[in-house]
């Protein structure tokens, strides 16, 4: 049984490694692996083998966490709670999660609960060695892998003998409340000892004047005899971590793999029929991951008896439709932005309206201005009600008796009025903020009538703008929109998130340079010859700003004739492997 577990397990890996590794013929997997792995490289890697100075260093520990006592003892306190509080969870079926096709061939096969138990220990390997793996490499060098890998693997089998613990304490009659009220007083236990270790212990002023004096003096309570008891196994994790010797990790090691097979041992003799449970445990993870990846594609319907905003009436404009249903589908999707954002801006208000300090004032205002700045980013990623959400859909909406360019407009029209009116209140927030604050310099520009007017200007241009290019990427690169189940997570997925970003900034840098380079001109004739006029940089920024919506409009015509050649059944079949 052990040796077809195994085969199971390195097989599956082995696949899941050579299917991604295909993925690479499409040239959407190659250059986000490649972005990717460049990321990676500058990023975190090149500082592990390289010095500063250009000097190679493979094999030095480099900047790790600190191996010192006091950050054992940080970690066994930090590890003592972890260890206490999966007995406090409402969760009490005892249920294991299993894929569908585990479920339809273990749970029939003449199979033991054990037996269940040793296979789930194994399939949760190769997620545990890669985890592990990542950590030794970006902050736990110094626990030279097996440090960090074994923990991991025992914690994992404590909550599931936790788990399975749960379930059988509801046999007994000790249910949830019983629990929490058990874990709250044992919390409190500990916390109590802990007060009378520091207050036997006691801190000068003297020691807390000096950084290493103030952590030595910290420290030294956590070695009472009690507290000593009580951190017993949580300084075994610890010390695995960060070890303080090599001898002592080594010995650390040796409990955990000792602790992991008292756990599995615990966790098989416990009498808990825990198929049943796991089939629903399995079904509530399913329906998390699809909720999941319904947020990150945009289609997770959050609110879905939100009344639509207006009754459609029958019209021969089939534009209405388009934003009627965008409209709907934003108010249902990411409505709940819209209260997020405004606390945001009311965090931000608030408090430079309190104060009457000039430096939080400017502080402040520099932070809402900067959240203006890039809330078109924000904005036009959060209202994803366009082609980015008619995707899957589009052969349906290439059925629509509607041109290409008709229709690319109807897409964006939803997302760029919530975008624009949003985007409105926080440039407007912003300027009051910099107006309050009497900054000088250039910042004080901000809260000017010339600014106010100017942003309001370019708004809508450059919120159009900017879904233009979103949805272009829908239009011209089908296949870099549509996301799959697997294509989640990993450096793959950053590298094209990565790419997409960079050609982002770089196609609107290239849209609003024409529009810049009329409107650098204007702003200081108005402000050398009409000492800064409203009305006039008004008149002199209107051909700045028609220029911009000439440009919008060039390329939503251009989307939609592409709109038009797509071929679906081609472009999204490929975009779907």
């Amino acid at each position: 049984m052990i040796r077809a577990f195994w085969f199971i397990t390195t097989r599956s890996f082995r696949n899941r490694v050579v299917m991604r590794l295909k993925r690479l013929r499409q040239p959407r997997y190659l250059i986000g692996f490649i972005a990717g792995l460049a990321y990676l490289w500058f990023m975190f890697l090149r500082r592990l083998f390289f010095s500063s100075h250009g000097a190679v260093r493979i094999g030095v520990v480099g900047a790790g966490l600190p191996m010192t006592q006091g950050a054992v003892d940080g970690m066994a306190v930090v590890a003592l709670f972890g260890l206490i509080l999966p007995w406090a969870f409402p969760e009490q079926s005892g249920g294991l999660t299993f894929s569908p096709a585990e479920i339809q061939f273990l749970f029939p096969a003449p199979m033991s609960r054990r037996a269940l138990l040793y296979y789930k220990v194994f399939r949760q390997q190769p997620q545990l060695l890669i985890s592990a793996l990542m950590m030794s490499l970006f902050g736990f060098r110094q626990a030279h892998f097996y440090g960090v890998w074994l923990p991991f693997v025992t914690l994992t089998m404590y909550f599931t003998m936790v788990a399975l613990a749960r379930a059988r304490l509801k046999l007994m009659g000790i249910g949830f409340w019983i629990r929490l009220v058990a874990v709250l007083l044992i919390y409190a236990g500990i916390g109590w000892l802990f007060v009378i270790a520091f207050r036997t212990a006691g801190m000068s002023t003297a020691q807390m004047q000096n950084a290493s004096a103030a952590f030595r003096a910290i420290d030294t309570p956590l070695h009472a005899p009690v507290i000593n008891v009580i951190l017993v196994i949580p300084r075994i994790f610890a010390l695995a971590a960060i070890p303080l010797t090599l001898g002592s990790q080594l010995m650390s090691c040796a409990l955990l793999v000792v602790m992991f097979f008292i756990f599995l041992v615990i966790a098989g003799q416990l009498n808990v029929s825990f198929e049943e449970a796991s089939l629903h445990a399995s079904e509530r993870r399913q329906a998390r991951l699809t909720r999941i990846r319904g947020q990150r594609a945009g289609r997770f319907v959050m609110f879905p008896r939100m009344p639509p905003p207006f009754r459609l009436r029958p019209s021969k404009h089939p534009e209405i439709a388009i934003i009627w249903k965008n409209l709907v589908a934003a108010l249902r999707i990411s409505v709940a932005w819209i209260p997020l954002l405004i606390f945001i801006a009311a965090m931000l208000l608030v408090p430079n309206l309190m104060t009457h300090q000039k430096f939080l004032r400017g502080v402040g205002a520099t932070m809402a201005l900067c959240f203006a700045g890039l809330f078109p980013f924000i904005g036009s990623q959060a209202f994803s009600q366009d082609l980015r959400l008619d995707l899957p859909d589009m052969e349906l909406l290439k059925s629509f008796p509607i041109s290409g360019e008709r229709l690319v407009a109807a897409e964006i029209a939803t997302p760029l009025i919530l975008t624009s009116i949003l985007e409105v209140i926080m440039l407007t927030v912003a300027a009051i903020m910099t107006s309050l604050s009497h900054v000088s310099g250039w910042l004080a520009f901000f809260g000017t009538p010339e600014f106010v007017i100017t942003a309001m200007l370019f708004t809508i241009p450059i919120c159009a703008a900017q879904l233009v290019i979103r949805n272009a990427l829908v239009v011209l690169l089908p296949g870099w929109a549509v996301r799959s189940g697997e294509d989640q997570r990993g450096f793959t997925v950053v590298g094209q998130r990565l790419v997409m970003f960079a050609g982002n900034l770089l196609v609107l840098l290239f849209v609003l340079l024409p529009a810049a380079i009329l409107f650098v001109p204007a702003l200081l004739l108005s402000h050398h010859y009409f000492h800064g006029s409203a009305a006039v940089l008004a008149i002199t920024t209107v051909p700045s700003v028609a220029l911009l919506c000439l440009e919008v409009w060039f390329a939503i015509r251009f989307l939609g004739a592409q709109f038009d050649k797509v071929d679906v059944t081609t472009e999204l079949g490929v975009a779907t492997i």
